[in-house]
């Protein structure tokens, strides 16, 4: 029965966005939103030193005959021997709704500029343009004038699709952010390091109608935050493998998103101890008078597959905290990570060798001395 009265409610969500000319594929969301800095806030591109390479994949409410698919790749390399440089990344974002109801894909360039403002802090301007296509397929979709109201879906409908409308939209649009890193202490033992950032996304509010009726993409305003602290004093470094014998990361962060009358928010901690991760995540939806609260879990590896290179793994399982699950079942997420510490845009990262940053920066495997705010991403 609450499977039945959740499939009418659909129906009827979708019928009024019909009518309204609304019809839009909404913005993907990431339960492991630390893998994917790129799409969230541009700012952090280059925000650490090296080349990262991403891949992620996201099954949600896999119970649902069309549940909703995410693919995501996205990179960043940062540079540091041009002054005021911060880095280059892109980005490539494609996702399904339903029964290949409404699909979107999304491919982005971006950059950063970076200012030292003091010794311990750093920040970023980032600034991402993306090309968005939309796809939208009326031979899936379903009218109320199909259904009979004893027999069900036995007519055939009467919609027509406005003249012109081929279901595709595409578009141009843009994000920009700031970030800013900071470090307490150049002195001590630990190593402690705190970022905070915003961005906007769909500044130049496009207009991604279907029906011919103008609908501007609302502008989404995303705030984000972490503590880094990483316990050195256990750790015996990075042996000959490259993994971390003993070394532990706690990072503790935050995500809020808010656009129209709709918001989204998580906090919770992730732990690397010796090359695994494990982390739990509280997260809220809310959207008018619908609300929905999950629990996120994480389990992850790191491994070293070369000096200053090391692959990273993480699965994380997201179970709904209300009557949801009960229909929609969990979402799983899946993120691949490579990683090269050594590699900048013009030459390696050990260019700025002896630097003069000593102190909290600590000595890599290589034994470059490393500026104090460039830490190991998480």
């Amino acid at each position: 029965m609450k499977g039945n009265k959740l499939a009418i409610g659909l129906l009827t969500i979708l019928l009024a966005v019909l009518v309204t000319g609304k019809v839009k594929a909404q913005d993907p969301n990431f339960s492991q939103y630390f893998n994917n800095p790129v799409y969230y806030n541009p700012a952090l591109i280059g925000a650490d030193v090296g080349m990262k390479i991403r891949f992620q994949y996201r099954d949600q409410w896999a119970n649902l005959p069309g549940d909703f698919k995410t693919l995501n790749f996205n990179m960043d390399m940062a540079e540091r021997n041009i002054p005021g440089s911060g880095g280059l990344g892109l980005m490539f974002n494609r996702k399904q709704e339903g029964q290949g109801f409404l699909e979107k894909s999304m491919a982005g360039l971006g950059m950063s500029v970076r200012v030292r403002l003091q010794e311990n802090i750093v920040s970023q301007l980032g600034f991402m343009g993306t090309f968005v296509d939309q796809h939208l397929n009326y031979d899936n979709l379903v009218f109320s004038d199909e259904f009979d109201e004893r027999y069900g879906k036995i007519y055939s409908t009467s919609f027509i699709p406005p003249q012109g409308g081929n279901g595709q939209v595409t578009y141009p649009d843009l994000v920009v952010g700031n970030i800013i890193r900071f470090f307490p202490s150049a002195y001590s033992v630990d190593k402690i390091v705190g970022t905070i950032g915003a961005a906007v996304h769909h500044t130049l509010t496009p207009d991604d109608s279907y029906l011919g009726v103008e609908s501007n993409v609302p502008r989404k305003y995303v705030a984000h935050g972490n503590i880094l602290w990483i316990d050195q004093a256990s750790s015996s470094g990075r042996n000959r493998e490259n993994t971390f014998s003993g070394l532990t990361k706690y990072d503790f962060g935050f995500l809020f998103e808010s656009w129209q009358k709709r918001s989204n928010y998580a906090i919770g901690l992730n732990v690397m101890r010796s090359s695994v991760y494990f982390g739990a995540w509280y997260q809220g939806e809310s959207y008018g008078d619908f609300r929905s609260d999950n629990m996120v879990f994480m389990l992850g590896l790191n491994y070293g597959i070369a000096e200053n290179a090391r692959m990273k793994i993480m699965y994380s399982y997201d179970w709904a905290l209300n009557d949801l699950v009960s229909v929609s079942g969990p979402t799983h997420e899946i993120s691949l990570i490579l990683q090269m510490d050594d590699v900048m845009l013009f030459g390696k990262s050990d260019s700025y060798r002896n630097a003069g940053y000593g102190g909290s920066g600590g000595r890599s495997s290589g034994g470059i001395i490393k500026r104090p705010l460039e830490c190991s991403s998480f």
